[in-house]
């Protein structure tokens, strides 16, 4: 019977520093199945931990862009440039 190694849960601010991104960021991607994430509780506002060796197998996976491409023409893509989402 062997010993394994304890590796704790952290909480989103230790995964974002470990990354160097914004705790929200972070979240999102957790929210997004992007990073696998841990969330405790029910309901609404739930408590999310981390274990740095899958979010590190995680990020190391990623082939292409990590952010959802913009559709032309959705608002988000109008903002973008300055104008309205019809033009």
């Amino acid at each position: 019977m062997g010993i394994t190694a304890f590796e704790p849960y952290v909480p989103p601010d230790t995964v974002a520093d470990f990354l160097s991104v914004k705790r929200r960021e972070i979240l999102q991607w957790a929210r997004a199945g992007l990073i696998p994430g841990h969330p405790l509780g029910c309901g609404r506002r739930r408590t999310w931990r981390f274990l740095l060796s899958e979010v590190n197998a995680a990020v190391l996976s990623w082939n292409g862009p990590t952010r959802p491409i913009i559709p032309p023409g959705s608002p988000p893509a109008a903002r973008t440039r300055g104008g309205n989402a019809d033009g």
